[in-house]
This record gives C-alpha cells, sequence and structure tokens, in this order.
C-alpha cells in the first residue's frame, strides 16, 4: 500500500469522523516498507474490557500509542471507527519516541482496509487515538529533536455534534488509575463535560467498570488565547504538527510563540 492509501484506510470519506483524523504520521520520512511490522489483528475479546462500555459512548484511549492503535483496531469490532489524534513528527534525537506508532497505524491500515463498513452497517461510533506519552515533563536541550505535542479541544468534534450523533458520554481509557487527566485532555473534557456530555473513566490498572467523574474547569479554560499559551514552548513543524530541533544558544529561537 502507499502511504496515501493508508492513511485512507484510517480516515475513509463516508465516514463522519475522518475528518479529525491526523496525518502527521504517515508523512513518508524514509521508513523502508520491509520495516513495517506484521500486526497480530487482536479481537475486542481479547482486550479484556470493551464490553464494560455503555451504550451511547465515544471513546478516548488515553495509553501508550502503540497500545492506543492495537485497542482502537479491537474496537472496530464492536462498532467503533478508530480516529488517529496523533500529532507529532519523528527524527533522529527525538524527545518522544514516536516511530513504533507510526509503524503501528501503518501495519494496522492494512487491516483496516480489509474491514471497510458495508452498505447497511450501523454508522460506527468515534475511538480517538492518544499517545499518553505525547508530552514528557522535560526540558529539551540544545541539538535534540523537540517533538512533545498537545490535544486542543479543535482536535475534537464538538459535544454539539457528539449529540446530534446520538452519544451520551465520553470514556476514557487508561493504563493506570492517576487521579488526574493530562492537563490538555482536560480542557477537551471540560468542554464536553458543560456542553452536556458525561464524562467517564475506565483504569486498565483495576479493570472496574467505568466511572462518571468530574473534570474540573481548567486555568484558561475558553480563551481565545489558550492556544497560543498552551503551545508555548513548543515546536511546530513546517509540514504540520509538532517536531522542531533545539536551536543551539547562538541559533535563532526555532519555534513559534
Amino acid at each position: 500500500m502507499s502511504i496515501h492509501a493508508e492513511f485512507e484506510a484510517w480516515a475513509p470519506e463516508h465516514i463522519v469522523w475522518s475528518r479529525w483524523a491526523k496525518p502527521t504520521m504517515f508523512v513518508d520520512q524514509g521508513t523502508p516498507l520491509a520495516a513495517i511490522p506484521k500486526l497480530l489483528p487482536m479481537t475486542s475479546e481479547g482486550l479484556g474490557w470493551p464490553q464494560a462500555i455503555p451504550p451511547r459512548s465515544c471513546v478516548v484511549l488515553e495509553l501508550p500509542g502503540p497500545m492506543s492503535v492495537e485497542a482502537g483496531l479491537a474496537l472496530r469490532d464492536r462498532g467503533y471507527w478508530p480516529v488517529p489524534l496523533f500529532n507529532a513528527t519523528h527524527a533522529t534525537g527525538a524527545i518522544v519516541h514516536v516511530e513504533p506508532i507510526a509503524l503501528a497505524l501503518r501495519a494496522a491500515a492494512r487491516i483496516l482496509s480489509a474491514r471497510q463498513t458495508q452498505p447497511g452497517d450501523p454508522p460506527p461510533l468515534p475511538c480517538f487515538l492518544l499517545d499518553a506519552g505525547r508530552c514528557p515533563p522535560v526540558s529539551p536541550s540544545p541539538g535534540r529533536y523537540d517533538n512533545r505535542s498537545i490535544v486542543f479541544p479543535q482536535d475534537f468534534p464538538s459535544a454539539t455534534m457528539l449529540r446530534s450523533h446520538s452519544i451520551e458520554q465520553a470514556v476514557v481509557v487508561t493504563h493506570d488509575a492517576r487521579d488526574t487527566f493530562a492537563p490538555d485532555l482536560r480542557h477537551v473534557l471540560h468542554g464536553w463535560q458543560r456542553d452536556g456530555l458525561r464524562i467517564m473513566r475506565f483504569s486498565l490498572e483495576f479493570h472496574e467498570s467505568p466511572q462518571p467523574v468530574q473534570v474540573d474547569r481548567p486555568s484558561g479554560f475558553g480563551m481565545f488565547w489558550q492556544r497560543i499559551v498552551a503551545a508555548s514552548g513548543f515546536r511546530r513543524n513546517a509540514a504540520g504538527g509538532f517536531g522542531s530541533l533545539v536551536p543551539m544558544p547562538s541559533e535563532s529561537s526555532g519555534h513559534y510563540g
């Protein structure tokens, strides 16, 4: 498959949620096709938890990147469509090791292309794929490739649109039982909550039923400049997404303020 065809497998035109899929990981960066692993399709039963998701839910997978890809692919069997929201580029010396995510996406594309929805199938619900390690708490040193990334409310459908598709709650799946969500995701979840969606959390650590949670209003929520403030210190790539070389002290800053 060409890289263009691989992205189309993840974002087919007839799936309404495809408009939010991020193409960043599908940019050709020299990965030979022989390096793409063979991904064995996991079934939803193999996950051990999808049956706990309430009806009329969208899902946010806040998991380590490759795990998020694998779980999203498995949820395809449960009436969900996986939407990749990974938005970091990869290069030598990268702070966040995202190449395994890119390879998993490309491998999974071959499986998704054979699992396209058929006429008469009910519209799938969205399952948004995130990398829980997208923004490690580090200070990038000169010469490193800073590809830390964050998500914004604009990266997701609005609560109004989700509700127009009969979605009543969002279930966030995390790997552990942390008390708080990542700061960038809190802006998304609080907006959904404010506009009528119930927020629930499911931890793979405890394997309990999804539990309702209250997402407190984040600092700066709803302000026009929140996007600029949140991105301060992050480096955007000219081709889209996050990722740029941290300049040496004698060079220009190399990032947008």
